[in-house]
């Protein structure tokens, strides 16, 4: 099944270090026919240093015409291809991919340049919590020697309601439930 009909490419969120890029990921579409999105990562390309100092990674979720979200990583002086052949490549297995929009979930995660998508989802408790320290022992050495950063975007379907990111070493302690506005 495929859920690319006119080539719109999406980016829900993106995180470049420390930093949300967004905005700035998506002026980098190409919109020449359908629309992808081809980059080395780097603080030039991005429009921002988001970690002074370190080497970072970047992380793209996205979708083609509004389908299931896609988690696409990099590491810094790496390139990052987004085209409807990649989905394969960035498949996510998100809370977002569900079609229950009345619970907070995990739309996508990563640690470092590696998506832990999946990992993290299996870590929210019944009360739809997240408490855990992270580090490489819970989430594996993804990138060694280089320290990394554990990105959280939650939401539901496919709407993100809050960015989070967590420092390797930091705990991350988040209620899914208080990550969703009041209607």
């Amino acid at each position: 099944m495929t859920y690319q009909q006119s080539g719109k490419l999406n980016i829900v969120a993106a995180v470049y270090g420390l930093e949300r890029v967004t905005t700035h990921v998506q002026a980098l579409i190409n919109k020449d026919g359908i629309e992808t999105l081809n980059l080395k990562v780097t603080n030039d390309a991005i429009g921002i240093d988001g970690w002074r100092g370190q080497v970072k990674s970047l992380t793209v979720v996205y979708n083609y015409d509004g389908g299931p979200l896609h988690v696409a990583c990099a590491k810094e002086s790496e390139s990052l291809l987004i085209n409807p052949d990649s989905l394969n490549d960035h498949r996510s297995d998100a809370g977002g991919n569900n079609t229950n929009d009345q619970r907070a979930t995990i739309l996508a995660a990563t640690y470092g340049p590696q998506n832990v998508t999946e990992k993290i989802l299996a870590m929210v408790d019944s009360n739809n919590n997240l408490s855990f320290q992270v580090d490489n022992s819970v989430l594996a050495d993804t990138w060694h020697g280089i320290a990394k950063t554990l990105v959280l975007i939650l939401g539901y379907g496919n709407v993100v309601t809050a960015v989070k990111i967590f420092l390797e070493r930091q705990h991350c302690d988040v209620s899914l439930d208080e990550s969703v506005p009041a209607f």
